[in-house]
């Protein structure tokens, strides 16, 4: 069976805008066949995310979106297939959760400093066990003090601007290993957010890292075609996703960015996870409508024979 698998999407337990059903339906209808929900920091959205997946026909892979720091620089780990009950996950979690409150709450100070006031019943963190910027930066757009999230970011939030706040947070290598420890596997996400290049992803697989990222909207051909080399020369495994959030200013839908393999095993029938990512293609709206030219492009019955 071909397998259409999306391992990077947001819900509203973190900073998407779409509830967990919804996503999951939505995945469904869009054709995706295997997805993951990689909150940030957390795994809220798993049991609703199995129910839903039950009721769609989806395969539900456990993921979350883990925040670490290396040398003064933030890098996002995908963690997938693993317990999501693994204690020294669980513990993780929570010391993720302290430190993400704990930056929110400094956030809110320097806003507050430069004389921006954000009335408390603007702020909606409610359904997130991990806040963040992006909960700030709607509740300023909320206040009518921005005109959108990014003018939030680009004003105030974003590093070097004035209301920025440093990550506290886990190295890469410490949330390998508790991702390893509780039975999963690890990817870089979003390179192309990262410096360092080559350099940062030798050090990140030294680190024990076991994937990268391949597919991902803002990535070019050539960036996806150099991750792709990397990943054969190191043996690592290749993911993707579209990173969906369900906001109104993606300029994409849930289902036009995927990777396409093969989901069945000739032993057990079904393939794991990682028996799948070893052989997958990515497939983007440009290498869709490249397909379609090449596939209803008119033969030259007048072509010279040799």
């Amino acid at each position: 069976m071909v397998q259409r698998i999306d391992l990077h999407l947001h819900t509203d337990a973190s900073d998407g805008a779409a509830p967990v059903e919804v996503l999951v339906a939505r995945a469904a209808l869009a054709g995706l066949t295997t997805i993951a929900l990689t909150e940030h920091d957390n795994v809220d959205s798993w049991e609703r995310g199995q129910r839903a997946a039950k009721q769609n026909g989806v395969r539900l892979m456990p993921g979350i979106e883990i925040s670490t720091r290396h040398e003064d620089q933030d890098i996002h780990l995908l963690g997938y297939d693993f317990s999501p009950d693994a204690p020294m996950l669980r513990h993780l979690i929570d010391y993720q959760r302290q430190l993400r409150e704990k930056r929110f709450r400094a956030i809110l100070r320097r806003l507050h400093d430069l004389g921006v006031r954000i009335a408390p019943a603007l702020i909606h963190t409610e359904k997130t066990s991990a806040p963040g910027r992006v909960h700030i930066a709607q509740a300023l757009v909320a206040a009518g003090l921005v005109p959108d999230v990014e003018s939030a970011f680009k004003r105030y939030l974003r590093r070097g601007k004035p209301a920025y706040v440093p990550y506290e947070t886990v190295t890469p290598a410490e949330a390998v290993q508790v991702v390893h420890e509780a039975g999963g596997f690890v990817s870089l996400a979003h390179p192309v957010f990262s410096t360092g290049g080559a350099r940062l992803r030798e050090k990140l697989v030294d680190a024990g890292l076991d994937a990268i990222e391949v597919l991902h909207p803002r990535h070019s051909q050539a960036l996806q075609s150099s991750l792709i080399e990397f990943c054969r020369r190191r043996r690592l495994l290749i993911t993707g996703g579209s990173d969906w959030h369900g906001t109104l200013d993606e300029p994409y839908d849930l289902g036009e960015w995927f990777l396409q393999g093969n989901g069945t095993s000739r032993r057990s029938g079904r393939a794991s996870l990682t028996q799948i990512l070893r052989n997958v293609q990515p497939v983007s709206p440009a290498r869709r409508r490249a397909a379609a030219r090449t596939a209803h492009a008119p033969r030259n019955i007048f072509r010279t024979r040799r």
